[in-house]
């Protein structure tokens, strides 16, 4: 039935397309407006009236009768004008005309009476009320007037002057029943004009909001736009300062390199011992250069700190282990300053806590060396770690030094300030409670500080615990490297700085049975390596002609070089390039500058010597 049904629907669909655009082409009309509406009221209504008007005239002439003349004229002037409502868009014109044409006609065909009296319900084909599409006022006229016509024709056949088609009685009730019909078409045009009068309202609100939405996403995409710039102007900066930061890392480090190498070399050679007043000399550039090497790094840290270059990487971890470790590492400054260290943290207390353990050790490393670095002689450093709630975990470290005044603790977290400090023998930058400050604030935890003049002073850390039944996180053990029995070796170090080669030249001159390669590029370092097979490589990043990325790449390629370790001797610090040549594979990672004894330990691992070889003061080694 389905299929039946389509031919029906296509020939009705097809119709009705044909009659609209009958109706309604030429007229540029808003296909929802009233005024198209009258305009298709128009053309229903005259070609009706024609219609009729035809019907009518030819069935008169058919029975002889005049009338049908008349009516035939009419049906031609109503296609002339129905022709004429197609060419133009004065709609107002056309209204007037249909109106001029139409009521005549009713008027001719209710006293004539049409086909055997019929006329008078063609009245009823289209309701003379739909004028009111025109407007109450016209609806009205409209209705006044045809209802006029129907009282004169009851008047004129009651009083017997007019014998009419119709009686009185049939008069009266299609007069009565037009009046119903024009009231009903009325209220209804009114209750419709009100609901386009809505419609219209909420449509012009839905407009109205429709533009405010559009300006807004167009404001929205412009600031937007505008973020994406910034963000894009700030990655940019942020990456300038990174690498700025490595830049004067390595430039920084690299001078340092040869002043603090050499330095050493002069004090630990005991084939040439330097007199009391060298050594004297010696030590205090050492000291100095250290100073500086400590200074360069906290300013180089705090930098990145504040340039958003530093990432922390917090873990689930005890503090048990981490405070003994950091006390084991200040033990000998302690020692030497004749300060005891007690450890008071709380017995079968849960003190794991989420933090960086690096970053966590750094900060309570530099609280415990001001805490013996600023004590009296045999003083007491205590430090306490107990949970603070079930939320968090305190770790203090307290000193009996002499204290600080509520003025200098207002500027205690300001960098460099050493609060008078700088006047006294205490080496110090003023920058390390600076950055312990801002590194505690990036953990999620905080630290205060306490202090009574001529008493001591306590510094407290705050940090975020870990849930009941976490895992505590554990460390790390170190690679195992299996020993080579004592012996020599071969070491090929690629470096461009010839003080730099000459220095590492001078240490392993206290290894006569290691043979050393030297390379200036990276290229030239390659060809060594290939050829050569050395038993461990030292690198340096920042190389002439390739980077030390790409000359560890090639090495890790090669079949012949594949297996040979690894240790980067860099003057860049950056904890990041750190991490990520240390995933690249590199066997150890080196700053400068260098620290002898430990290059010398670095070595005699990777060599396969023993701890005693290593550990020989006439060779060099670790006093």
């Amino acid at each position: 039935m389905a299929d039946g049904e389509r031919p029906d629907r296509g020939a009705r669909g097809f119709v009705l397309r044909a009659w609209n655009s009958f109706t309604t082409s030429g007229l540029e009309l808003d296909p929802t407006s009233p005024l198209l509406r009258r305009v298709m009221f128009l053309n229903y209504y005259l070609l009706t009236t024609v219609f009729a008007c035809l019907v009518f005239g030819a069935f008169n002439l058919a029975k002889g009768r005049m009338s049908g003349v008349v009516e035939l004229a009419v049906g031609f002037i109503g296609v002339l004008m129905i022709l004429l409502i197609r060419k133009t868009i004065a709609v107002n014109v056309a209204q007037v005309m249909t109106l001029l044409y139409a009521l005549p006609l009713m008027v001719f065909l209710l006293f004539d009476g049409g086909i055997e009296g019929t006329g008078l319900y063609w009245w009823f084909c289209i309701p003379p009320g739909a004028f009111f599409l025109m407007g109450g006022r016209v609806g009205w006229w409209w209705t006044g007037a045809t209802v006029a016509i129907f009282l004169a024709d009851m008047g004129l056949n009651a009083a017997g002057i007019l014998s009419g088609p119709y009686s009185v009685v049939q008069l009266r009730q299609f007069t009565a029943s037009y009046l119903a019909l024009c009231l009903i078409m009325y209220f209804y045009e009114m209750v419709r004009k009100d609901h386009e009068e809505i419609i219209e309202s909420r449509t012009a609100e839905l407009q109205a909001a429709n533009e405010n939405l559009k300006r807004e996403v167009a404001a929205r995409l412009l600031a937007q736009g505008a973020l994406e710039s910034a963000k894009g102007e700030a990655d940019q900066a942020n990456a300038a300062k990174s690498e700025f930061l490595s830049r004067m890392s390595h430039e920084l480090r690299t001078p340092m390199n040869s002043i603090l190498g050499f330095s050493q070399l002069l004090q630990m050679d005991p084939r040439e011992p330097l007199t009391m007043s060298q050594k004297e000399s010696v030590e205090h550039i050492i000291s100095s250069g250290h100073h500086l090497l400590s200074l360069i790094n906290e300013v180089l840290d705090l930098s990145r700190i504040e340039a958003g270059c530093i990432s922390l990487n917090p873990q689930k971890m005890d503090l048990k282990p981490l405070v003994s470790e950091c006390l084991g590492l200040v033990k000998p400054l302690a020692q030497e300053r004749k300060v005891t260290l007690r450890d008071d943290t709380a017995e079968g207390a849960d003190l794991r806590v989420t933090a960086d353990p690096r970053r966590l050790k750094q900060v309570l490393l530099n609280l415990l060396s001001n805490a013996i670095k600023y004590n009296r002689a045999e003083g007491l450093v205590r430090v306490q770690a107990s949970a603070d709630g079930p939320t968090a975990v305190r770790l203090s470290v307290t000193d009996s030094g002499m204290g600080m005044p509520e003025d200098q603790l207002a500027h205690l977290f300001e960098p460099f300030q050493r609060l008078a400090a700088e006047h006294t023998s205490i080496e110090g930058t003023g920058i390390g409670l600076t950055i312990s400050k801002k590194i505690m604030e990036m953990m999620g935890g905080s630290i205060t500080v306490k202090s009574t003049p001529g008493l001591g002073s306590c510094f407290t850390l705050q940090l975020p615990c870990v849930g009941d039944g976490a895992p505590a996180g554990t460390q790390t053990a170190p690679a195992h490297v299996e020993e080579k029995a004592d012996g020599g070796g071969t070491v090929l170090y690629i470096e461009d700085d010839p003080a730099n080669l000459t220095l590492v030249r001078h240490i392993l001159s206290r290894r006569p049975e290691v043979k050393l390669l030297l390379a200036s590029t990276g290229m030239e370092g390659l060809a060594l390596a290939r050829a050569r097979e050395p038993d461990l490589i030292l690198l340096d990043i920042h190389l002439p002609d390739l980077d030390g990325r790409e000359v560890l790449k090639y090495i890790r390629a090669g079949p012949g070089t594949r297996g040979i370790p690894v240790v980067i001797v860099s003057a860049s610090a950056m904890p990041r390039e750190v991490e990520k040549l240390q995933e690249d594979g590199v066997e150890g990672y080196l700053t400068k500058p260098l620290d002898i004894p430990r290059f010398l330990e670095t070595i005699d691992e990777h060599l396969g010597r023993t701890h005693g070889a290593s550990a020989d003061p006439a060779k060099g080694g670790r006093p």
